[in-house]
């Protein structure tokens, strides 16, 4: 019997049938051996709850959660364990057992040996990189903040920003042609040149993200350059799209660098995730490979919608934090999952690949979003957006680009750009029912997430049909032609 040989192991040989008090000794190791287990098991559960505890901004908020009563009750649990434990290992000594030979030899040993074993089955199948470990292909967490800043590899038409945390380098070609940039970081058909200055019947600038910038697209085949092409007059198209962008990034590019060139009208494209990314601080966490930088945030105060974050840190004032958690307004981060990036005071259990594959698989998320609703945020964005146009003399147009994910499931969803769109009672164009008209393998390039020609064919089409007409009155045209006359 299992039990009996406990008491071999433990003592002395054991008769086949036991005395009383040798059944009371087998008894009691029994008993010592499953509260030391629980123990083990209560005490894996109550430091597993107190890292997700390390997640929260304020402890105060924790308490109120379900997280704080399951700690407490592991916790209670643990301590009457070992208040059994303690009871049943007495017990065994003076019944003249060996109790902590009994728990070596069935708890620690088999503990160790399984432990050991999970762990360097795990190396096994982890492959150590630079910019941190890859579990049979997959990133294995948490992630380091310094490792993650050091070896970041942004796009080369992209840089630094703090403004606008990153923006399209000016005046630049690719180094794979795909590429050209003019000034103010505007796509062009080659760097060399600039606004048109030849009269033109309107101007049109675009402002949006990687969908409007045309990325992985040439110049010619982006649906910014082929909307002139269904325009019924001549028109210049400026595109100062730029990937990632959110729409608090939008408007600011508008601002500073579209509002300069007085366009008759402007172009504001969101696609599925740009609402979204509004609510955003840190590049890392919404995207994490190619756009590291911080952006920024906005956030209503005194009534008045201003971003909070300016100016942005560079790479390497980020790089400087000792954790993620550490870095300035994270709490209004809404895309920072605290259980992804490493803790401080928990750097020594991250050399257990166990421990991190828990936190790969259960990272621990922040109950409490700090700031504004992402509503409200984005539906002043938009306002003031077509406010400041319409004051600029130029018509506003939102657009909104549907993107590969969209079809991905068979059939179109909300999402929050529609969502904030739909809820903002501004006038807008949804291009989805234009790009059903293709088909479904025509619409974005193969193997990526962007318009294909034929996709872009299908927008600018679409678009030209509901622009609405142009306003362009003579102090308008006096504008116009002060600007030609300085781009010669």
């Amino acid at each position: 019997m299992l039990f009996q040989s406990f008491y071999t192991i433990g003592s002395k040989v054991v008769p086949s049938v036991p005395s009383p008090k040798e059944k009371s000794l087998i008894e009691n190791l029994r008993r010592l051996l499953v509260c030391v287990w629980l123990s083990e098991a209560s005490s894996l559960a109550l430091l597993l709850l107190l890292y997700r505890v390390e997640a929260e901004s304020d402890v105060r908020d924790f308490v109120s959660h379900l997280g704080f009563s399951v700690l407490l009750a592991a916790a209670i649990f643990l301590a009457c364990m070992m208040l059994l434990t303690r009871r049943y290992y007495s017990a065994v000594t003076k019944e003249g057992g060996n109790p902590f030979g009994s728990i070596l030899r069935w708890n620690v040993a088999p503990l160790v040996l399984m432990i050991t074993i999970a762990e360097a089955g795990l190396r096994v199948f982890s492959t150590e990189l630079l910019g941190g470990t890859l579990l049979a292909d997959q990133p294995l967490g948490p992630r380091h903040l310094q490792a993650m800043t050091f070896f970041q590899r942004p796009p080369e038409i992209l840089s630094y920003d703090p403004l606008l945390g990153w923006s399209v380098k000016p005046n630049l070609s690719s180094r794979d042609g795909l590429y050209f940039t003019g000034e103010r970081g505007m796509r062009v058909s080659n760097s060399a040149i600039p606004m048109s200055a030849r009269p033109q019947l309107c101007r049109i600038a675009l402002v949006g993200d990687s969908h409007t910038f045309g990325e992985q697209l040439k110049f010619e085949e982006t649906w910014g350059y082929l909307l002139k092409d269904y325009l019924p007059q001549r028109c210049e198209i400026l595109n100062f799209g730029v990937s990632g962008y959110s729409v608090g990034q939008m408007y600011l590019r508008y601002m500073r660098d579209v509002s300069p060139s007085h366009p008759d009208m402007v172009i504001f494209a969101l696609s599925s995730g740009t609402a979204a990314r509004t609510m955003g601080v840190y590049g890392l966490n919404m995207w994490s490979d190619d756009l590291p930088w911080a952006q920024p945030r906005f956030e209503f105060i005194d009534h008045e919608l201003v971003p909070i974050n300016l100016p942005l840190p560079t790479l390497e004032t980020i790089a400087e934090a000792r954790a993620m958690s550490d870095l300035p307004y994270i709490d209004y981060d809404w895309f920072f999952v605290p259980g992804e990036w490493e803790f401080a005071r928990w750097r020594y259990m991250y050399t257990s690949y166990l421990f991190r594959l828990y936190v790969t698989k259960f990272p621990p998320y922040r109950h409490q979003r700090a700031g504004n609703s992402r509503e409200a945020i984005n539906h002043e964005l938009l306002r003031t957006f077509v406010r400041r146009t319409k004051e600029d003399g130029a018509t506003p147009v939102l657009l909104y680009l549907p993107d590969h994910d969209e079809y991905k499931t068979g059939r179109h969803q909300e999402n929050s750009s529609t969502s904030i769109l739909r809820t903002s009672g501004i006038k807008y164009v949804d291009l989805r029912p234009c790009l059903d008209e293709i088909a479904e393998s025509d619409r974005f390039i193969p193997n990526g997430d962007h318009y294909s020609l034929k996709g872009s064919i299908a927008i600018a089409h679409c678009i030209a049909q509901r622009l609405p007409p142009f306003k362009q009155t003579p102090p308008r045209l006096n504008r116009r032609a002060n600007d030609t006359t300085a781009s010669k």
